[in-house]
């Protein structure tokens, strides 16, 4: 799983946080701010800081 998530992170067309975690609801927040279709998102925590950041090609 790692290399496809590096893969998908150099690939990024927008990355941008949300305004907290991620969990179960992430990438679904990131598919309805990045609003593009169709849209394949990720959603990684980064707990330090509290927040969940996307990734959306």
């Amino acid at each position: 799983g790692q290399e496809v998530e590096a893969n998908l992170a150099k690939m990024c067309a927008s990355r941008f946080p949300l305004s907290a975690l991620c969990g179960e609801s992430g990438v679904e927040e990131c598919k309805k701010i990045y609003k593009k279709k169709p849209s394949k998102c990720t959603c990684r925590d980064f707990t330090r800081e509290n927040i969940g950041r996307c990734c959306c090609v």
